[in-house]
C-alpha cells in the first residue's frame, strides 16, 4: 500500500501553502459571486429580449433550472465564505495557544512589550487581509475579519486559567 505522511497541526497552518489556501477560497467565492451575477444578468438580458418587463428578484425570467443553479452557486459561494472564516479562527487558536507558555510577570518596561504570539497573528491576519482585499466585498471581508477581535479577547480568557504567575504589568502586556 501507499505510505500516507501525516502532517501535524503546526504544519497544516504555518506551511507555505496556507496564505495561498485563504486566497483559493476568496477568488472561488468571487468566482461563484460572479458566476451567480452573470446567470441573473442572462434572465434580465432573456427578459428583454422577449420583451418582457423585468421585475429585480430571485431568480425572475429563469428557468426553474437555472434558479435552482443560480441558487446552488450563492450558497456554495458562501460557503466558501464561511470556510474562509473557520481557517482564521484556527489560524487565531494556533497563534495564541502560545499565550500559555509566556511570562506575565513582568516590569512596567516590559507591560508596553507585545507578546511575540499576538504580534505574529497580527503580522499573518495583516498578509492575509492584503491578499484577500481583491477578492472579497466589504461585506464579506467585514464577515470574515470582522470578529477576530472579540474571538481572540474570548480565547485568551479561555486561556487565563493555564497561566501560572501573572501580575499587574502581565495583565497589561
Amino acid at each position: 500500500g501507499t505510505a500516507v505522511r501525516q502532517l501535524g497541526g503546526e504544519a497544516l497552518l504555518s506551511a507555505p501553502h496556507y496564505d495561498g489556501r485563504c486566497a483559493a477560497l476568496a477568488a472561488l467565492s468571487d468566482s461563484l459571486d460572479f458566476v451567480a451575477d452573470s446567470i441573473v444578468h442572462f434572465g434580465e438580458r432573456r427578459h428583454h429580449d422577449l420583451g418582457l418587463q423585468y421585475v429585480s428578484g430571485r431568480g425572475n425570467g429563469l428557468t426553474e433550472g437555472l434558479a435552482h443553479l443560480l441558487d446552488r452557486f450563492r450558497a456554495a459561494s458562501g460557503l466558501a465564505v464561511r470556510t474562509l472564516r473557520l481557517e482564521l479562527m484556527l489560524l487565531l487558536v494556533h497563534h495564541l495557544q502560545g499565550l500559555s507558555r509566556s511570562s506575565y510577570v513582568c516590569d512596567d518596561d516590559d507591560a508596553t512589550e507585545v507578546d511575540e504570539c499576538i504580534s505574529a497573528f497580527s503580522r499573518a491576519v495583516g498578509r492575509t487581509e492584503e491578499e484577500l482585499n481583491v477578492f472579497l466585498p466589504p461585506n464579506k471581508r467585514s464577515y470574515v475579519f470582522g470578529s477576530l477581535a472579540s474571538q481572540a479577547a474570548r480565547l485568551a480568557m479561555w486561556l487565563l486559567p493555564e497561566l501560572k504567575v501573572i501580575n499587574a504589568g502581565g495583565v497589561s502586556r
